[in-house]
């Protein structure tokens, strides 16, 4: 993730351990154009609001991962949050978070431009 990634952001949650920074999660600028192609057929296939934000950018340091930490900086970005909100991963443990925090899996499943199989996941 690089600067110009976080200054776009609508949201930014830091989780820290005394002054170290060890998670950060953001929720996304809207994006109708990139929203859209993720709806569209050659993606999800699956129809959703394109001036939804994206949750995005939820990582944790390798040393404080399984601890819960993902889920409760998932839940400081949604805390006031007001309307829907998407997500796409291929990771396992982000995919359990999402499901933890109140998002649905929707649509088919495509692969990225890494070959990973990615998945959209809502919250209305």
């Amino acid at each position: 993730m690089n600067e110009v990634k976080l200054r776009a952001a609508t949201t930014l949650v830091l989780a820290r351990k005394e002054s170290r920074i060890v998670g950060v999660g953001t929720i996304k600028g809207v994006r109708k154009k990139y929203a859209a192609g993720i709806a569209g057929p050659r993606k999800s296939g699956y129809a959703f609001p394109s001036e939804s934000p994206e949750l995005g950018y939820v990582a944790v340091d390798p040393e404080h991962q399984r601890k819960g930490l993902s889920f409760r900086l998932v839940t400081e970005l949604l805390r006031d949050r007001v309307g829907g909100v998407f997500a796409t991963t291929d990771h396992e443990a982000m995919k359990k978070t999402l499901t933890t925090a109140g998002f649905e899996r929707k649509g088919k499943g495509w692969r990225s431009q890494r070959n990973a199989e990615l998945s959209l996941w809502i919250k209305s």
